[in-house]
């Protein structure tokens, strides 16, 4: 088990990094990264869409490695996993509102969609937190769950679920582009380029998770090559007009993930990254929190970058044990205890 997800670390690394890394460098104007590794960091926001991708597949790997679990059951300690410290980020974050600390006007409804995990029904709504966009698309991914384990439950329907998504997300994507519903076209080509991307990059991780039989449908399956030609013109043309994840990026993981199943190097799979990624959504949040906090106090920008790497990193460490796992175990035995009933 550890070696067939060795590269989940390593992309789940690679994604905080860069994550932190774009944040920083576009909130401070500071851009530390050579201009190669920014190019590829930025491209297509890579750090989210690698946290949906190994998302999706930990999901399926829970459910398969445990019968008696539900899919609503997989949905809920999911939600479980983010609610506390998502929670104290939106507390923190009006707080900092409320002090001047931050130049933003939250509606009571707005603040409400946040709480309920609906923020996503609204583009005004859905990122209106810093950070918040990643965790309403998550969400509903999780909402999605049951109908990708409905359809899929094989290396074949995996991979005609992630094209179909692939096709049907990116044609919506272009066709919602031209009728936006709302007075703010950025907003609006923003809104739906996210969740599209969200959706391509979650049946992008199903398809991982049946790598083995992947592997061999590939070399039997003449159709695949077909499927496979189209999605990468369709893809390549819908990119000149829209912010869509490409087929490039995705080949890009495919062929990291098959090299790290074959020998996993150092450089990415170590206990650094292994690290990084177990905290991922602590430091995701703690680092959001830290820099529009600190930015009221600090002048130096380099400064910054340190205080807010560092901080996050150690305050993940102690939510993690004095806030998510108590909470997180509260929870689940409240849930038990309903669910039984």
């Amino acid at each position: 088990m550890k070696e067939r997800i060795a590269w989940i670390d390593a992309l789940k690394g690679l994604a905080i990094i860069g994550i932190v890394a774009i944040h920083l460098e576009n909130w401070t104007g500071l851009f530390i990264t050579k201009p190669l590794i920014h190019s590829f960091l930025m491209r297509g926001n890579i750090g989210v869409e690698l946290t949906y991708i190994c998302n999706a597949y930990l999901l399926f790997l829970k459910k398969n490695s445990d019968e008696k679990i539900s899919w609503g059951g997989v949905q809920m300690n999911s939600v479980f996993r983010i609610l506390p410290l998502y929670y104290l980020g939106l507390i923190f974050f009006i707080a900092l509102s409320s002090l001047g600390f931050v130049s933003a006007d939250y509606s009571a409804v707005n603040i409400i969609s946040h709480f309920l995990f609906v923020s996503v029904l609204n583009p005004y709504w859905w990122n209106s937190f810093p950070g918040s966009g990643y965790v309403a698309v998550l969400v509903l991914l999780w909402i999605l769950l049951p109908i990708y384990a409905k359809r899929i439950s094989n290396h074949e329907s995996a991979i005609k679920g992630f094209l179909m998504v692939a096709f049907a997300s990116s044609c919506l994507n272009v066709f919602l582009s031209h009728l936006p519903f709302i007075s703010d076209k950025t907003l609006w080509n923003d809104y739906i380029a996210y969740i599209s991307r969200g959706l391509q990059s979650f049946s992008f991780g199903i398809v991982l998770f049946y790598l083995p039989d992947f592997k061999n449908y590939i070399v039997r399956k003449k159709s695949f090559s077909i499927w496979l030609i189209s999605y990468v013109v369709l893809t390549n043309y819908l990119l000149v007009r829209c912010n869509a994840v490409n087929f490039l990026f995705f080949a890009e993981i495919l062929c990291l993930v098959i090299a790290l199943e074959i020998y996993p190097i150092k450089v990415l799979c170590n206990p650094v990254f292994s690290f990084l990624g177990k905290q991922i959504f602590g430091i995701y949040i703690w680092h959001i929190l830290l820099y529009f906090l600190l930015r009221n106090f600090i002048q130096n920008v380099f400064l910054i970058w340190c205080l807010v790497i560092g901080g996050a990193v150690l305050l993940a460490i102690f939510s993690s044990v004095f806030i998510e796992k108590p909470v997180v175990a509260g929870l689940k035995k409240l849930w038990q205890g309903v669910h039984h009933e």
